[in-house]
């Protein structure tokens, strides 16, 4: 069992704790499966999907609601006492047309009639709710879902819960799963798709350590290194994107050491974007940049004095007026993102922190990815402590290429 959990848990209901902690980790604790909390897609938020070997792909909402808190529902709406919302039957039925249809696209997964061989199933908890209220309420029980009422909760079996144990994926169906799902932690491949479906040994994808690293709650300094193809690049673009879609008022910045791979960045981002169906407004959140521009749209361009050499200028002078333009003022930037880092030099790290918002903490939300062993520049660095990076606890090292494993 591996959770994918990225939000505080104090940002779960009671509802959602308990069947996370009282039920998932109890009874999967033995299943080869993943557990996503919340998970993001194609812009919507189930609370739960987990994804198992044995038995396919569970969607599961979960209602805290009790029998005096609701005021009124239909098949559509639910009105409480704090507003109005999607009745979890037509909420888990969304989540379903979604997920079939992405996984309706991998070549592998049709059987010789045409039909999905990977099973969905959906279920709904109503953790306060008796049995005999849900009769009443036929809006809350119609369809297809499992439906579990407070009782039938408390003995939740296994079995129950996973009901139909009619898949034997392998490793790498499951995690082609993951890649369909969440587009977000797929590994770009050179070859082009010759046809609307996709095969399983084509998609490479992050392994659970990569994207649990990529989405982590945001707090202080992380770091990605590894080789060339490694996915640090992935990683990093998978954690703009999740931290813009969990942060609705966050202002993500990825910064790279030259305009080309900038333009590479946001070439890369605008395909994932498209494939995970996020919304301009949110996509918009994320800015990519070369450094160089970020110190033009903080200063402007001075002409460098006759002792100063495009060097220098470029990589000291110019730097160190950017941090002195911003130095009485808050930062921009709820989270800023560096890829390719060991090109960076010294000043540079600090126009970093100095963009970056600090949180209750006084601490700043900074990822780097890169190899200090694939530098092409010369910088002046030889340690993280010179130049204020705390990484100790909060690194990863990528060893191989796609579907590798961290080391730590």
């Amino acid at each position: 069992m591996k959770i994918i959990n990225p939000i505080e848990t104090d940002l779960l209901t009671s509802g959602e704790r308990y069947a996370l902690d009282q039920k998932f980790r109890k009874l999967l604790s033995n299943e080869e499966c993943y557990i996503y909390v919340q998970p993001n897609i194609n812009s919507l938020k189930p609370d739960f999907i987990i994804i198992g070997k044995t038995f396919g792909v569970l969607i599961i909402e979960v209602k805290d609601w009790s029998e005096d808190f609701i005021l009124s529902s239909n098949q559509k709406i639910v009105s409480c006492e704090n507003g109005r919302f999607k009745n979890p039957i037509a909420q888990i039925e969304t989540y379903e047309s979604i997920v079939l249809s992405k996984l309706n696209g991998v070549f592998d997964f049709i059987d010789e009639d045409g039909e999905l061989k990977v099973n969905v199933q959906k279920l709904v908890f109503y953790t306060n709710l008796s049995e005999e209220y849900l009769m009443l309420r036929p809006e809350f029980i119609y369809g297809s879902a499992n439906i579990f009422d407070r009782k039938k909760l408390r003995t939740l079996t296994l079995d129950e819960l996973t009901s139909s144990r009619t898949n034997s994926l392998t490793d790498a169906e499951v995690l082609t799963i993951r890649g369909i799902l969440f587009p977000e932690i797929v590994i770009p491949t050179e070859m082009a798709q010759t046809d609307e479906f996709v095969e399983v040994k084509d998609v490479k994808a992050l392994d659970y350590e990569q994207e649990e690293f990529a989405k982590k709650v945001p707090n202080g300094h992380y770091m990605v290194s590894g080789i060339p193809g490694s996915g640090k690049t992935v990683i990093l673009l998978s954690r703009a994107l999740h931290l813009a879609q969990q942060y609705e008022n966050h202002t993500i910045l990825i910064l790279t050491y030259t305009k080309a791979l900038a333009n590479k960045l946001k070439h890369q981002l605008s395909i994932k974007a498209l494939d995970m169906q996020i919304p301009d407004n949110v996509k918009n959140r994320i800015e990519i940049k070369h450094f160089h521009k970020l110190c033009y749209d903080i200063v402007g361009f001075n002409k460098r004095t006759a002792d100063q050499s495009g060097e220098k200028y470029f990589n000291e002078v110019w730097p160190k007026e950017a941090i002195n333009g911003l130095k009485g003022k808050s930062g921009t930037y709820d989270a800023v993102l560096v890829d390719e880092y060991q090109d960076f030099h010294v000043d540079w790290f600090e126009l970093c922190k100095s963009i970056c918002k600090k949180d209750q903490n006084g601490q700043e939300n900074l990822f780097f990815a890169g190899d200090r062993l694939q530098r092409i520049y010369e910088v002046t660095w030889s340690s993280y402590k010179e130049i204020g990076i705390n990484i100790q606890g909060r690194s990863k090292l990528l060893k191989q290429g796609p579907r590798m494993l961290f080391t730590q």
